[in-house]
């Protein structure tokens, strides 16, 4: 068994990665109280979670999770504290 390695994301790893995401997510209890019925199907809370990701790779950081660069296995993203701050 291959030994996971983290790395920096790339913009263009965020929708393998929002991919991801999403078939873990798709039946957290958090999740699907965000979503008035009828639930998104696994494709739109993927493309939801890869905006989210592609976001945080302009303005922050994204991590990936995997056995390699093509086997992405989980991701992460840290945003500024300042981020989405309204201007005083």
């Amino acid at each position: 068994m291959a030994k996971p390695v983290v790395w920096p994301a790339s913009e263009a790893e965020c929708s393998r990665a929002g991919a991801v995401l999403a078939r873990a997510f798709i039946r957290e209890r958090l999740v699907i109280a965000c979503y008035p019925p009828p639930m998104p199907d696994l494709e739109l809370l993927a493309k939801r979670f890869s905006a989210s990701l592609r976001y945080a790779c302009r303005v922050g950081q994204v991590w990936a999770i995997g056995t390699s660069k093509d086997d992405i296995a989980d991701g992460c993203h840290g945003l500024p504290r300042t981020c989405g701050a309204a201007a005083a």
